[in-house]
């Protein structure tokens, strides 16, 4: 005898175990969801920095380092009682980059040793041709030049009243970040166009040839080249276009070759007219913040140029040079003790700047 189906009844089971099933299926997402943005939340708060910066305001006010090791997983070296920040160091070089153009424009290299060496190749080697059964003789291989950049450390000796340390209005931690800032900007800046790599960068306008002009087909290898203006301190229009021919192919075909000035040679090439009388110089002064553009290039200002015979510099910077730091950061030492009344904090990176492919940028002397 057959049984008949109630299709309700059935049909509201179903309803009901769907419905169950969907409750817990909204109840795994919520909890994901929230796993989720709990993540999201702790990896907002430490990219922020805000959670470092107090471990960081705890030590300059205490010396406590406890918080710092277990919270931030920073090294610390015991036997000299540095801390080292690896993140401050980021911080305090972006920074810099603020304030020093040629900082944002070099490339940056970050390495454990001391020493930082990059191969390029000086000769290109050379090909042949062979009949089928014809004799295959070698060919010219391609030469290998080695460039080094010794790290010097670099530091910041600022120090603060105890007064000052006890008072809990004082934000500790932006001070010293500011003071090593201004300090870390003024010493790179004027290193990577002057530094003569004694304990510091090699600057760029120390990497000139000593002799060889345009008219000098090989330069030694670490030696940037450079051309004369053909009028005596003054830049001229035909002595840039020079400037821009020197330049190898290869490095303008990147489309990261600029113009690197001094301000008074900005003020004065933006008076220069080409050959139909038209201005060479391009820049829209009803926008705040335009680019400057010469000849085509854009333009980065460069105070630190001011004064030199070489106020203008061409190529692709970051090729040209580079900033290398050591990955252990920025090195922290509180010192209580030589200084009655005071706390003094040194604060130190293994750093410096040099040359890396000099064929990569040329120079003007205005003489």
């Amino acid at each position: 005898m057959s049984q008949l189906i109630d299709i309700d009844a059935v049909s509201t089971a179903l309803e009901s175990k769907f419905n169950e099933r969907n409750d817990e299926i909204n109840e795994l997402r919520s909890r994901i969801q929230d796993v989720e943005q709990k993540g999201v939340n702790y990896t907002h708060e430490n990219s922020s920095g805000n959670y470092n910066k107090q471990a960081l305001e705890t030590f300059y006010r205490t010396g406590d380092k406890e918080l710092m090791t277990k919270s931030m997983s920073i090294a610390v070296d015991a036997t000299g009682g540095y801390t080292h920040i690896s993140e401050l160091a980021n911080q305090i070089i972006m920074a810099v980059g603020e304030v020093n153009p040629l900082m944002r424009e070099v490339s940056h290299a970050t390495i454990s040793a001391n020493v930082y060496d990059q191969l390029f190749t000086d000769s290109h080697g050379a090909s042949a041709r062979s009949a089928e059964s014809g004799t295959r003789n070698d060919t010219a291989t391609a030469n290998f030049q080695k460039t080094s950049v010794t790290l010097f450390d670099l530091y910041a000796y600022p120090k603060i009243t105890n007064e000052l340390i006890n008072s809990s209005q004082f934000n500790i931690a932006a001070f010293i970040e500011q003071d090593t800032r201004q300090q870390f900007s003024e010493a790179l800046g004027t290193e990577f166009v002057t530094g003569n790599g004694s304990t510091q960068s090699v600057g760029l306008l120390n990497s000139l040839s000593a002799s060889g002009e345009s008219t000098s087909p090989e330069l030694p290898w670490g030696s940037i080249q450079y051309i004369t203006s053909g009028s005596p301190e003054q830049i001229t229009y035909a002595a840039l276009l020079d400037l821009i021919s020197t330049l190898p192919v290869r490095y303008k075909a990147a489309g990261n070759c600029k113009f690197f000035m001094s301000t008074t040679a900005i003020e004065e090439v933006r008076g220069l007219l080409d050959s139909n009388n038209l201005p060479i110089w391009r820049q829209d002064f009803g926008i705040a913040g335009a680019p400057m553009v010469l000849l085509g290039y854009p333009v980065v200002e460069v105070p630190q140029l001011d004064g030199q015979t070489e106020r203008v510099l061409f190529g692709d910077m970051k090729q040209a040079y580079a900033f290398v730091s050591h990955q252990r950061g920025i090195g922290v030492l509180r010192d209580e003790l030589t200084s009655p009344g005071f706390t003094k904090f040194y604060i130190s990176m293994q750093c410096a700047g040099g040359v890396m492919d000099s064929r990569a940028i040329k120079a003007l002397r205005a003489a």
